[in-house]
Order: structure tokens, then sequence, then C-alpha cells
């Protein structure tokens, strides 16, 4: 079972450098996350219209059915071959993708080539090869050594040409031209101390930007280091540190805000500052000192609230009295201006203990004691309606009481009660039983 499964297009392993499998990811097209694995270790390419693999000089080897290949000598991979780099190993699979002609550009394998659709012609086909190795011997015996010059020559120029570019494409374009040339174990050389050569850069860039990261020490510091290199040798240090630095960052400004918060809620000593306070720094230095001002002052507010109601209520009631008296006025004036015992009674019973309530029996009795206002003469009823008054504390009612006791109306004569009844009067503050009660006792005296 293979450790690594790749899908390859066929327009992918046409192109000049073919596909190249190996460890980094910046410089192949496939990658295998393993150290034992070369930074660039197998190139699959097509040969006429033949899948080859090619090692690319790899220290743990590429190997196809346990055979370990040449580096830099692409051979033919059989259909069911099994590939091995080093000790992974690996499996294709091919799709056949649309070529210029827009059909599927299908490829062979050593042991599965494509099948011909032309007829044979291998009789003819020998006789053009036979005729030709009589010209080539011909040729080769004017013409060898100068061709052999001329190969020299342009080996020559590709190799400067590497040289010149330094770089690995061109090296790498030299020994697919010419893998086994007198240059290639320079190229190869070449091709490794340029790889070296870019990741030692690469790494002292990274070490340079996170120093200067470090000496600058801010998040926007790391976040810049991380930004070019993200995947860089201390991409968790910066991580780590941005994090670090965002909650300090986080607390000083919490700190900041709570002491603008304190000093905004001390200085106006306003409830909603101290509960602004303490809704974002209920935890914080101050809170108790807030606690304790927001209860004093909610102790106010509620005092404060408290008198209101209550005076409000005063108020209320005072005014309520007050319409109920001129209410009541009202009604006894009503039941005056029609003086029957009917009208007064309905007062009464409207306002039974009302101010008025007293006056309207004391009126009451007059009626009985008259015979008016809707009613017969009832001295008796008159004298009940009298006592009822002055139990209201009617002065008049005191004062008619006496007259009936010192005259005998309706009752029996009685100077003693008439005296008594004068008396309670005066002091109830009739106007007139102080004149009566004079009389009562001059006359008393006699000749």
């Amino acid at each position: 079972m293979a450790d690594f499964r790749f899908e390859l297009k066929s327009d992918e392993l046409m192109r000049r450098t073919g596909l190249v499998i190996g460890r980094d990811g910046e410089i192949c097209d496939r990658t295998i996350p393993n150290e034992r694995i070369a930074a660039r270790h197998l190139r699959i390419s097509v040969q006429d219209r033949i899948v080859h693999l090619e090692d690319l000089n790899s220290r743990s080897g590429t190997y196809v059915n346990d055979k370990k290949l040449i580096p830099f000598e692409p051979i033919p991979l059989a259909k069911n071959a099994i590939v091995r780099l080093g000790k992974i190993t690996i499996a294709f699979e091919f799709i056949a993708t649309a070529a210029k002609n827009n059909k599927p550009e299908e490829l062979a394998f050593s042991d599965a080539p494509l099948r011909s659709k032309k007829e044979s012609r291998k009789g003819l086909l020998i006789a053009v090869i036979f005729v030709g190795i009589l010209l080539i011997g011909t040729l080769v015996a004017t013409g060898f050594g100068y061709e052999r010059y001329k190969a020299y020559k342009v080996e020559e120029v590709a190799w400067q040409k590497a040289t010149d570019k330094n770089e690995v494409p061109a090296f790498i374009a030299y020994l697919t031209a010419y893998p086994q040339g007198r240059y290639r174990i320079n190229a190869i050389d070449a091709i490794e101390r340029i790889q070296r050569e870019k990741k030692a850069a690469i790494k002292a860039a990274d070490e340079a930007t996170y120093a200067l990261a470090k000496d600058i020490n801010t998040i926007k510091s790391y976040e810049r280091y991380l930004a070019i290199y993200p995947q860089g040798e201390h991409k968790h240090e910066a991580a780590a540190t941005i994090k670090d630095l965002e909650r300090k960052l986080a607390v000083e400004a919490k700190l900041k805000e709570e002491k603008a918060a304190w000093k905004k809620a001390s200085t106006t000593e306003k409830k909603a500052d101290y509960e602004a306070y303490l809704a974002k720094h209920s935890d914080g230095p101050n809170a108790d000192q807030a606690e304790a001002a927001l209860s004093a002052i909610n102790k106010r507010l509620e005092d404060k609230r408290k008198r209101e109601e209550a005076k409000r209520k005063r108020q209320a009631e005072k005014k309520a009295k007050r319409l109920a008296v001129i209410a009541e006025r009202k009604a006894f004036k009503a039941a005056k201006n029609r003086n029957t015992v009917t009208a007064y009674r309905g007062f009464l019973k409207k306002y039974p203990d009302g101010s008025y309530a007293a006056s309207a029996k004391t009126w009451v009795g007059r009626l009985y004691g008259n015979g008016i206002g809707g009613v017969r003469k009832d001295v008796n009823e008159a004298i009940r309606w009298f006592e009822d008054a002055a139990t209201g504390g009617s002065g008049e009612a005191m004062r008619i009481l006496g007259m009936h006791y010192e005259g005998g109306l309706g009752i029996s004569r009685n100077r003693t009660k008439a005296a008594n009844w004068y008396r309670k009067a005066t002091k109830a503050g009739d106007k007139f039983a102080p004149r009566l009660l004079e009389r009562l006792k001059r006359s008393s005296k006699g000749p």
C-alpha cells in the first residue's frame, strides 16, 4: 500500500521541465513532508509520449521495482511498477487532459505502449533502415570528427550559459540536455549550493525580521513578521507574544478607563455616574466606595421621595377635605333654602357626621317645634332633635333646650336644668346664652 498517492495530469507531465516531487514546496510541483525526502527528489516527464522517471541526485535514492535509478538518467516507467523514494512508497494516478487540439493527451508506459492504428509496413521500414545504414556508414567515415568537435562546442556553450545565469533552472536545463555531460557533477553541486544558499538567506532574513520585531516589541511589528513569514521559524513565538501584548494592552486600557470613570463619578457625585462605573468596573479598586456612595444617594433619594409623597398625600387630603367642606356647605345651603324636614333629613343622610350636621338637626327641631317645613307641630320630637343636636356640639340647640326648661315648653319647668344648658351653650360659644343665664339668675332672686 502506497504511503503517498499523487494525481498527475498529462499536460503537467508534458511540459519541458516535467513535474518535480520533493520536500520543498517552493521548488516542487508536489510535496512530501518528510526530512528523508530531498528538496528536489524526482522528476516525472514524457518522452515520445512515454512516461519517464528521473532521480535528481537525491541522497536516499529513487527505486523502481527495487532497482535504484542513476541520477539524472530518465528511464521509462512500467505501468504497474512499484516506485519508492528512499523507504517511502508512492503511487500515481495519471489523468489524460486536453491538448491543443482539444483531444485528451494519452500517455504510454514501457510495458503498455500506445497502439498504432496504421497498417504494418515492416518490410518497407527494414528496407529504409538498411539504405540509411549504408548512407550513414559512408558519411561517418568523412564527418565523424567534425560532428564530435561540434557537439563538444555546443555543450561548452550550454554549460557557459548555465554558469552565467547561476540559477537552478539553468543547471537543470543543462543536465536535461546532457545527463552524462562533462559538467554533470559540477551542475549537481551548483544546484545543491544554490538551494542551500537560498534556504540560508531565507533563514537569515527570517531571523533578522524577527529580531527587529522583538526590538520594536509591538503588536504591529509581530504582525508584520507573520505577514512576511507566515511559516517562519518564530511563528509560534510571534503569535504568543501578540496575544500577550493584547492582554497587557487590554489590562492597561481597562485600568485607564476605570480611573477616568471613577474620577468622573467622584467629582460629579451623580447616581448615573456611579452606576456607570459599577456597570463596567464591578471588581475595580474603587467599587466598594462607589457602592457606598450609591447607597447613600439612593437613601437620600428614597427619603426625598417619601417626603414628597407624604407632602402630596397631605395636599391631596387637604384638597379633598376642602372640597368636601365646600360640597357639604353647598348641600346644607340647599337644604336651608328648601327649609323642610325632608331636605334636612336628606342632608343628614349624606353627611351624618358633617360640620353642619348639628345645625341641620337644630333646624329640624325648630321645624317640629313650630309645625312647619312639611311636618305637624311636635314639641317632644323637637326636643329630641335639639338634644341630638346639642350632643353634636350645637350651642344654639343647647340654648333652646335651656329656654324650654326655663319656660316649661313641652317639658316640666326646671330652672336648674335650664341654667345648666345656658352654661353649656355659653361654653359652646352661643352669644345669646350668657344674657339668658343672667336673666334667669335675676329672676330666681325675685323681690
